[in-house]
């Protein structure tokens, strides 16, 4: 193993467990909504007094779970995907076509990131408050945009290079 591949493998077991480690954030996030938004239907309903916040506070975790968690789900193949023409494709056409379309939505979270990141720059230089209750800076909520996407292009990178490895090779 040359030391280019010991770099490469450590930097993809670092990338692994970023990916592992927001994953859990993300469901430790969606156990709290799931127990503020009971908390909050308890409350308003049983005393009449609701929580001053929560619909922003769940607004803004809803993003954050999606955001955080879409690059782990794409390594595990979790997002959903049209069987009807794998079935038709050889092996190794099918494993060129997911490079082409990792390389497609590799693109795309590339956008996402450049637009999310100026986006979220000039919502925090701006000042801009959300709405509500809470008067947070709407730069807080957009933060996760560019994070998750980076992530998301990230791992359509990894994966492309997985599939076009697999096309090359024959084990497709």
């Amino acid at each position: 193993m040359t030391r280019l591949d010991k770099i490469a493998a450590t930097l993809d077991l670092l990338i692994d467990r970023i990916l592992i480690t927001l994953t859990v954030i993300a469901g430790v996030l969606c156990i709290l909504l799931m127990l503020g938004i009971s908390t909050e239907v308890v409350t308003r309903y049983f005393f009449k007094t609701p929580i001053l916040g929560m619909l922003e506070a769940s607004e803004m975790a809803m993003l954050y779970i999606a955001f955080l968690s879409a690059a782990w789900v794409l390594k595990q193949e979790g997002h959903v995907s049209m069987d009807l023409i794998n079935s038709y494709l050889s092996p190794r056409a099918l494993a060129i076509l997911n490079t082409f379309l990792s390389m497609v939505g590799a693109a795309i979270a590339l956008v996402l990131f450049g637009y999310g990141t100026k986006v979220t720059i000039g919502v925090f230089q701006e000042g801009t408050n959300m709405p509500g209750n809470m008067e947070i800076n709407v730069g807080y909520q957009l933060l996760i945009i560019p994070v998750g996407s980076l992530l998301l292009f990230i791992q359509f990178l990894r994966r492309a290079c997985g599939f076009w490895k697999k096309s090359k090779s024959g084990e497709a």
